[in-house]
Order: C-alpha cells, then sequence, then structure tokens
C-alpha cells in the first residue's frame, strides 16, 4: 500500500478525530477544593507563680502525754461478716441460630448489592471516558503511521 499521495489527508483526519473526541467527552470537572485548614490555636501566656511563703508554725493544742500516764490500750477491729457461698452456676444450653432464608436470586447481568462497585463515578461516564481515550489513542497512531 502506498499512502505518499494520502499522508496530509490522512493526517487532517487524524487530527480531526481526536479533536472531536476530545470535545465530545466534556469538560474535566474541577477538583474538590480541600476544606480550609483551621489557624493554630495560641494559648495565652501564664502569669508568673506568686511567691510561696512559708506558713507559720501550728501551735500545739494538746498538752504531750505525761511519760507515767499508761498508753492507751489498742482497739481491735471488728471481724468482717462471711459473705454467702455463691449458689452453684449451671450452663444455659445454647440459643439455636435463627433460620435465615437464601438470598434473593438476582437477574441476569446485573450485579448482587454486596457486589457493586463504589466507584464515584457514574459507569456511563467512566465507559464515555475510556472509549474515548481509545479512539485518541488510535488518532495518533493514525497520524503517526501517515508518517
Amino acid at each position: 500500500m502506498d499512502f505518499s499521495g494520502a499522508r496530509f489527508p490522512l493526517l487532517a483526519a487524524s487530527l480531526a478525530l481526536l479533536f472531536l473526541v476530545s470535545a465530545a467527552q466534556g469538560p474535566v470537572p474541577a477538583p474538590v477544593p480541600a476544606p480550609p485548614t483551621p489557624a493554630p490555636t495560641v494559648a495565652p501566656p501564664t502569669p508568673a507563680p506568686a511567691p510561696v511563703t512559708p506558713a507559720p508554725a501550728p501551735a500545739p493544742t494538746a498538752p504531750a502525754p505525761s511519760p507515767r500516764a499508761p498508753p492507751p490500750a489498742p482497739v481491735a477491729p471488728a471481724p468482717a461478716p462471711k459473705a454467702p457461698a455463691p449458689a452453684p452456676v449451671t450452663p444455659s444450653p445454647a440459643p439455636e441460630a435463627p433460620i435465615s432464608s437464601p438470598p434473593a436470586p438476582v437477574p441476569a447481568g446485573e450485579i448482587p448489592p454486596a457486589e457493586a462497585p463504589t466507584s464515584p463515578v457514574p459507569p456511563s461516564t467512566a465507559a464515555g471516558r475510556s472509549s474515548g481515550w481509545i479512539f485518541s489513542t488510535a488518532a495518533v497512531a493514525a497520524a503517526v503511521y501517515a508518517f
């Protein structure tokens, strides 16, 4: 095959196809701006602590015991009452597992909810972008091949 006479028309057609596919995809959505970060809070300066003055020694309130007086007898604590013995624990029978119904049948060609994609891009938009990328690449490849 000899494309020597058809280089310019093929290049023009490839570039036109590239332009049309790019225009059909629409504008690229603007990125979502990040929320503003709050300004750091600065704590107010703490005042200098007041100087500590020593407290005066307390005056004795009771006279010291006489060395001749016998020491007071210690008081024995009352015995603590005994706790009653705990009742024997009998194991309770295990509860039966609830009978679950089988999952509902999924129509052919649909994705079950548990396996549904969580992409923020709608499927129609994602499919359009991927096919546009393929056509754009094909147009560039055709233009390169023309030379």
